[in-house]
């Protein structure tokens, strides 16, 4: 009769370290982004192309001035690039780094925008990361000009970008800018003139807010002008800021007129106040633009004292620069308040939906309203209400990767300190698609913020915020299944010896749509089979507990993994868990991971051994005699973290065990 070696291997020997996986319980939530010492926050977050995401961050981790860093999560929630204890350095610097817009390249990586104020000038760069992380352009990214900041980006359609941005180099002293714009192409190689091309030709002060490509090569920009404008220098003040848009083709030459196209020059102010995380102009499907902003035609003090009444409109512009809808707009929402910080998204009409941030009689507000390409406004007077609190709330919005709904996110302040919420909106008739309330992607006790949303490649969406569970500021992230609810949450998979075979145990804390669970078996660790599927529980939030037996384990080492597979076919992995069947005695070895000493555990041996230690090149690290008796200690706290092996020789018997020292 044969006895068994049961080696208990509860991590994934993988590039950087052991499986993660999404959350299911928004009490725990719990996928990592970045957890490296100081703090992490401002996330900026695009989908990766397979399932997964991208993600950015600020990073004080040097200690003077502020870098960027980023990192990428696959489809299961498992930190690609980086362990989630370090991330990459976009930046490493002494000065600060501001991220202000990221877009996908397409194709699996991201093109990034940022600005450094080095405490006497801002300089705009830009940075391609491929698909396997990496910067593939000048290591310290293409500097655009020493006297910009707010830079924008969209695809130039051949693997580069064109990117405009505000520039002040003809107004040091004061650093009033105007608008600029280069195009980079794949190799990361300025294309116009080096220090880029003025955008409008026209007096005045202008800054840029937003820009899409035009579908030829080219782009469309929308500008905040002062042209028609008073100056107030007692004040500092303009009387009348109007909105500008400009398209320039893919040689940089102005398509529209030279000075630039006006878009609403009402007799009072209007801003654009877009950024990298709430765009103001979006495609309309027809080679031109649909472009908001935020109007104080209906404010008494012109916004520019308290109390602010400012309102959104917007205009439709065709390819060859016509306005489509009545003369300086079509309003959005005129509610007494502040309306601000839009998010447009196209609707697939040629016209849009819009998201805004309204603070209203004490409260602020989430709200959102549909034009169509007609000019016709869709849903409630003045928008429809997603959610209303007594405080602040931090918001940003996307579409889903169909573009048949609007991705939602904020800070909810409710449930002090901060939750993380997800709403799904659908663009055909503006219906809650996650419930009245949304979902609860984070509610622990400690604060998060900032909350970043892209889609997951389906109807699915994945969420980063800044967390502060760890007494620092850090990010995290957790995914929303495309019917509103959150993944399945895996609690335990471990391996037991019963008699002569191996028992597999796992239980789950909440599932959602799972299908089955598949045990897979290996000699090797690499090349699986099933050995036996357990129908899931499909809906739950309760604690469930599974087992499958194994009764034929072979001689030698047995990998065991878990496939989870949901209803439409979708599956992802646990850890690995490994039982070694050796014949003649009981040996184990623990704790696995271990840290400082390991024990071997014997039954039915008190004999002389040899120990030998070695780490994964081969190379002998550790020598010892000793007596193997019921519970031996062997002392590893000179290692290194890593894999090693360790061979047990005995007069009788050369056993070979592998175990893992973090």
């Amino acid at each position: 009769m044969r006895k068994f070696t049961l080696v208990f291997i509860a991590l994934q020997i993988c590039s950087y370290g052991i499986y993660a996986q999404w959350s299911g319980d928004a009490q725990v939530a719990d996928t990592k982004v970045c957890t490296a010492n100081a703090n992490q926050n401002t996330s900026f977050i695009i989908p990766d192309g397979s399932g997964g995401a991208i993600i950015f961050w600020k990073d004080s981790r040097g200690g003077t001035g502020q870098d960027i860093y980023y990192n990428k999560l696959n489809s299961t929630g498992v930190t690609v690039w980086s362990a989630a204890s370090a991330g990459l350095s976009l930046t490493n610097t002494t000065i600060y780094n501001t991220i202000d817009q990221v877009i996908s390249d397409g194709n699996g990586g991201a093109f990034i925008t940022w600005e450094t104020d080095d405490g006497a000038n801002f300089a705009q760069l830009v940075q391609h990361i491929s698909n396997a992380g990496a910067k593939t352009w000048a290591a310290t990214g293409v500097s655009l000009s020493n006297t910009a900041f707010g830079g924008n980006i969209c695809s130039d359609g051949n693997g580069g970008i064109i990117i405009t941005w505000s520039d002040y180099r003809d107004d040091l002293e004061d650093q009033r800018p105007q608008t600029f714009a280069q195009r980079v192409n794949s190799s990361g190689t300025v294309q116009w003139t080096a220090s880029g091309i003025p955008v409008e030709n026209a007096t005045g002060f202008s800054a840029p807010f937003g820009i899409i490509p035009d579908g030829a090569g080219g782009a469309i920009i929308s500008i905040t002008d002062t042209r028609n404008s008073n100056y107030d220098a007692a004040n500092d003040l303009y009387d009348n800021l109007d909105i500008y848009a400009q398209r320039i083709n893919a040689s940089g030459n102005a398509v529209w007129a030279a000075a630039g196209l006006p878009v609403c020059t009402f007799a009072k102010g209007q801003g654009g106040n877009g950024d990298g995380k709430h765009p103001y102009v979006v495609p309309d499907g027809s080679g031109g633009a649909v472009i908001a902003w935020q109007d104080f035609r209906n404010d008494p003090n012109n916004g520019n004292r308290s109390p602010y009444n400012s309102d959104i409109f917007c205009q439709r512009i065709n390819a060859n620069g016509v306005a489509q809808w009545a003369a300086d707009g079509i309003s959005l929402c005129i509610a007494t308040g502040s309306q601000e910080e839009i998010s447009l998204m196209p609707d697939g009409t040629g016209g849009a939906v819009a998201v805004w941030y309204e603070e209203q009689n004490g409260n602020s507000a989430i709200v959102t309203q549909k034009i169509k390409g007609s000019g016709i406004v869709q849903w409630t007077v003045n928008g429809k209400l997603v959610v209303s609190q007594n405080h602040p709330v931090s918001y940003t919005a996307s579409p889903d990767a169909t573009n048949s709904a609007v991705l939602l996110t904020w800070a909810d302040p409710l449930n002090s300190p901060q939750d993380i919420t997800a709403q799904k909106i659908s663009i055909a008739d503006g219906s809650f698609l996650w419930g009245n309330e949304g979902i609860l992607v984070c509610g622990r006790t400690d604060a998060q913020s900032e909350p970043a949303i892209t889609h997951n490649g389906g109807g699915g969406a994945i969420i980063s915020w800044t967390d502060g569970r760890n007494s620092s500021q850090d990010i995290y992230a957790n995914r929303v299944l495309a019917n509103g609810t959150l993944p399945l949450m895996l609690v335990t998979f471990e391996a037991q010896l019963i008699n002569q075979g191996v028992l597999l145990k796992w239980s789950t804390s909440s599932e959602q749509n799972t299908s089955y669970f598949d045990v897979e078996r290996s000699a090797d660790g690499n090349n699986f089979s099933s050995i036996g599927k357990i129908n899931a529980a499909g809906n739950s939030t309760s604690s469930i507990n599974y087992s499958l037996p194994d009764n034929d384990p072979s001689s030698g080492n047995n990998f065991y993994r878990l496939k989870m597979v949901d209803v439409d076919g979708k599956f992802i992995y646990s850890k690995i868990v490994t039982v070694n069947i050796i014949e003649g005695k009981f040996l184990r070895i623990y704790p696995n991971p271990v840290k400082n000493t390991l024990y071997l555990h014997a039954s039915g041996i008190n004999e002389n051994a040899l120990i030998q230690i070695m780490d994964l090149s081969g190379k002998k690290v550790k020598e010892q005699k000793l007596v193997l008796t019921g519970r031996t200690p062997v002392d590893i706290s000179n290692l290194s973290k890593s894999v090693y092996k360790i061979i047990i020789k005995t007069k009788a018997n050369t056993e070979e065990l592998t175990f893992v020292k973090e």
